[in-house]
């Protein structure tokens, strides 16, 4: 059985850093927000057993059900809204498959409906519809192009979904630790074995050294072991590099 996998576009780490995101924990939940809501839909798993809520994926992104803090990010019209990476509505899938020429398809809510197989309490229950699933610039989305990261993986990074369990699982690590391991995975599906100083790297993310070491010290334990990290002397300004491999 092949593994679930969500593609991330790589402009999503400059988009974030430009964007009017208050911090980088806000930075960094934004990705794991956009990673989540992005393998709900792909997966139709919004509406199995029960319902994933917005304050049901807090909870499942290590965040306070009531902390409200993040909400001007990901309500109707905030920020990743305006930022054109996601979409509030009601319409949501529920199955999908392989259609012709080997193009994924989704039948949604609307879909079933319509088809009086009524689907009982959905009416109020909004969710996050993936524009850069499907589509990847405006001009695409405007010409109706599929050409998003559900359908071509051209400049994307891969997130396996059994490390984003693994990362979500350990309590010192969570949103921050995904949004650092999807940036090194980005730089490592680029280069393989990835070099870079840990204050460049550090300045790339918006976080501080000490913080990065903590979180890269933890992935890179034996008993977690998301990252390989080598110690390198790295020619030019900054120091010593650590090389990034990730399997």
């Amino acid at each position: 059985m092949n593994q679930r996998a969500i593609y991330m576009p790589n402009e999503i780490f400059s988009d974030l850093a430009s964007s009017q995101i208050r911090n980088s924990r806000h930075r960094a939940f934004s990705y794991s927000y956009l990673y989540f809501v992005s393998y709900l839909y792909r997966y139709c798993e919004y509406y199995k057993k029960n319902k994933m809520t917005q304050l049901e994926i807090k909870k499942q992104l290590g965040i306070s059900e009531k902390e409200k803090r993040v909400d001007y990010l990901i309500k109707k019209d905030g920020i990743l809204d305006k930022m054109g990476y996601t979409l509030t509505t009601t319409n949501y899938p529920l199955s999908w498959s392989i259609g012709k020429e080997e193009c994924l398809q989704f039948y949604t809510v609307d879909e079933y409906n319509k088809s009086n197989m009524i689907i009982e309490n959905t009416r109020n229950f909004k969710v996050k519809y993936p524009i850069k699933c499907f589509y990847r610039t405006v001009e695409s989305k405007n010409r109706k192009v599929l050409d998003g990261t559900y359908f071509e993986t051209s400049n994307t990074h891969r997130i396996d979904h059994n490390k984003f369990i693994v990362i979500m699982k350990e309590n010192d690590l969570g949103v921050m630790g995904l949004f650092i391991f999807g940036y090194i995975k980005m730089m490592t599906d680029m280069y393989k074995n990835y070099q870079v100083p840990t204050r460049t790297l550090s300045a790339k993310l918006g976080i501080s050294n000490q913080t990065l070491n903590m979180y890269l010290k933890k992935m890179s334990s034996n008993d977690v072991n998301l990252i390989k990290i080598k110690r390198k002397r790295f020619i030019g300004k900054g120091g010593e590099a650590n090389e990034y491999t990730i399997d």
